[in-house]
């Protein structure tokens, strides 16, 4: 058995009991002593920095963190922090907390970063060792300075997040991502950036101080933890983090860089809550243990835990049925996992196969600007979340689908996915939307992944294409990176749709045209029209590993209409998983080279004791896709949506600090400081 994210269930109370002695030690307990900072940057702007040092003499190693958030509560948790030996150094970012400026939404946390950096080092409470983390918004930051970073940044704990602001957050395939920027934007106070986005829609030299390009590897000289999730809003941002920064041209750099990937959304990293569904319990982390070993391994430079981790650890999702395949951990030496790309083949009569179809057909895909196809949860900051199902979105005339026959045998999909459609647009552009789900023989039809493309944009964010009317054009809908078997007797559907809407603004060729066809999708018998899927290679078995189809056998022809929508623009990473680089075969291999893990090595009668186990609580707002009551079709980036109103939550906790679907006992600091997992982590599953 590979250990997983800290330690076994015994490890754990250990780890607890150490945390606590620490803790309540006369040496330590309440020994504070508080500082605060207005450290200048290079142009003179003041940053507001809180210094929390141990109340004895000596230097110590540094926990920083750096945030755009004005709220202070975290601080008073972090100052417990002090009773480990640790300096915590937490520096607010221009515009927030008391710092000066106005908010820059990262532009200058690079710089800024560099020089807080040097500032620590120079100080006489400082040892010269320095840990970095946080999430979402608090690890973007860490990830943009990483590059060129003074080496005594010693390690980074990145908790879903993404080193290319361009791509995996305001523009997804080339189309703006309105209602999760918007209310971002709001929650910082930097609305007045919408306009600067409007005018950069292309990834010109604008975005390059928010973006890593992958030559700036040879520069990364930090040990990091990448932490995200299948549902989360930086999905394809974290694992591109991690390829990043496995590039960098140290060795002991590169072996150093771990990636656990679970099946939590935004709100519950290191959770097992994603939207409506949840989880098997052990698919939450052992937060305690993860952060002290990670504070270990660290400053020490090892850690038995994480030393024995594989690189790469995944949750494989599964169903919610009873005994159904996936819902594990898996252990892999690197990511991508060694797959074969299984095509499914999209025909005229609604279905997808894993042969081409027999005939040449054509579907009209649909869109009412004044109406278009709602967002119904996937990867969102706000609104619905996570694995919802899509009945409502295909019952819509603006949808078309195409399903698969059931499955006789499980089929597993570990990696990136794409759909590749040849279309042709009655305009001069138009976005293709396309969503993947998993059929239930009850016919739910459950969100895996999704993803759009701009026709416009398909060959890349530094120049638009032209868009031939009438002229049939092969489009690669990026659908990003996923986890998931598809259990027998289960269908797989892809729902293609023109609008994805509010998550993605409406083309603007297209708003104020009158309802009709967007493109109309060529379904040719050659097979150009395709769902391409990852399939781990064959290997042999371990007794855990679910056991893929060779050839998956189906029952019944089943055909329908439906639709969708989402996706992401990347960087071309060294050694990606991007569109053709996976070999291609019709039938998928019978097994995975992954091997399964076992992260939570639990006792049965603790999973089955209600007090050790307490229930996460999930009682928290979901606006829905129609919160902000605003029209989802207007003209510019800054109209559709006002900044902040789709901001129904609070800036306490969950994923991006900005609040959310913020569970009792979410940790908004997770890489930071074992002693606020502590403070939070009581009511919180423990594992």
């Amino acid at each position: 058995m590979i250990p997983g994210f800290g330690s076994t269930w015994r490890e754990s109370v250990v780890a607890l009991g150490l945390a606590t002695s620490m803790l309540v030690s006369p040496a330590t307990a309440g020994a504070e002593v508080a500082l605060r900072e207005m450290v200048a940057m290079s142009d003179g702007t003041r940053l507001d920095t809180s210094v929390l040092l141990p109340d004895a003499a000596g230097a110590f190693p540094v926990i920083l963190l750096r945030t755009p958030y004005d709220d202070r509560d975290f601080q008073e948790q972090l100052s417990l922090a002090v009773g480990f030996g640790f300096a915590v150094v937490i520096q607010y970012t221009r515009g927030s907390g008391g710092s000066e400026g106005s908010p820059q939404a990262f532009r200058t946390d690079r710089e800024d970063g560099h020089e807080a950096l040097d500032w620590i080092l120079a100080q006489p409470w400082s040892d010269g060792r320095i840990a970095m983390g946080g999430l979402s918004a608090l690890a973007i930051p860490a990830y943009l300075m990483a590059p060129g970073a003074d080496p005594r940044l010693q390690c980074q704990l990145l908790a879903i997040a993404t080193s290319d602001v361009y791509a995996d957050t305001a523009f997804n395939g080339g189309v703006f991502r309105q209602r999760d920027v918007k209310a971002w934007l709001g929650w910082v106070g930097a609305s007045d950036w919408l306009t600067n986005l409007e005018s950069h829609r292309l990834c010109d030299s604008w975005w390059d101080p928010l973006r890593l390009a992958p030559s700036e590897s040879v520069n990364i000289r930090t040990a990091s933890i990448h932490l995200g999730g299948w549902y989360d809003v930086f999905t394809q941002g974290t694992i591109n983090g991690y390829k990043l920064w496995r590039t960098a041209p140290d060795p002991v750099i590169a072996n150093r860089q771990y990636l656990v990937m679970g099946p939590a959304d935004h709100y519950h990293p290191g959770g097992n809550i994603a939207g409506p569904r949840t989880f098997p319990l052990d698919a939450t982390m052992d937060i305690i243990a993860t952060t002290i070993s990670f504070l270990q391994w660290c400053f020490d430079g090892y850690n038995d835990i994480i030393d024995a981790w594989p690189r790469v650890q995944y949750y494989l999702m599964g169903s919610d049925e009873p005994g159904a395949p996936g819902n594990t951990w898996r252990g892999a030496p690197d990511w991508p996992i060694p797959a074969d790309e299984t095509r499914l083949y999209l025909s005229k009569d609604g279905g997808l196969g894993f042969v081409p179809p027999a005939e040449d057909g054509l579907a009209d895909v649909l869109l009412d600007p004044a109406n278009p196809s709602p967002t119904t949860g996937g990867r969102n900051l706000v609104g619905s979340l996570g694995a919802e199902d899509q009945v409502t979105v295909e019952a819509r005339p603006d949808a078309v689908v195409f399903t698969s026959q059931p499955l006789s045998d499980p089929l597993e999909v570990v990696g990136h996915l794409y759909a590749t459609l040849r279309v042709q647009t009655v305009g001069t552009d138009a976005d293709v939307a396309v969503r993947v789900t998993d059929v239930y023989p009850d016919g739910r039809s459950i969100l895996i992944t999704d993803g759009i493309q701009r026709l416009s944009m398909r060959n890349g964010c530094l120049e638009k294409a032209g868009v031939p009317m009438g002229t049939p054009m092969d489009v690669d809908v990026d659908l990003w990176s996923t986890a998931y078997v598809f259990a027998p007797l289960h269908r797989i559907r892809v729902i293609v749709t023109a609008s994805n809407s509010p998550r993605f603004e409406l083309n603007p060729d297209l708003r104020e045209l009158p309802a009709g066809t967007a493109f109309t999708l060529v379904l040719p018998a050659s097979g150009a029209s395709v769902l391409r899927l990852p399939v781990p290679r064959p290997d042999e078995p371990t007794p855990e590993v679910v056991e893929a189809a060779e050839l998956p056998v189906v029952a019944e022809e089943i055909s329908e209409t439906g639709s969708d929508a989402s996706d992401v623009a990347k960087w071309d990473l060294p050694g990606s998983d991007a569109p053709g680089d996976l070999p291609a075969t019709d039938a998928p291999p019978t097994d995975s080279v992954a091997e399964t893990v076992t992260p939570f090595d639990v006792p049965p009668e603790a999973l089955a004791t209600e007090d050790l186990v307490p229930p996460i609580d999930v009682s928290w707002r979901d606006y829905g896709p129609d919160a902000t009551g605003k029209d989802p079709g207007s003209e510019s980036l800054a109209s559709d949506i006002q900044a902040g109103d789709a901001s129904p939550r609070t800036k306490t906790g969950g994923g991006c600090s900005a609040g959310g679907a913020t569970p009792s006992g979410a940790t908004p600091l997770l890489a930071i400081s074992s002693i606020l997992v502590l403070a939070f982590g009581f009511r919180r599953r423990r594992i």
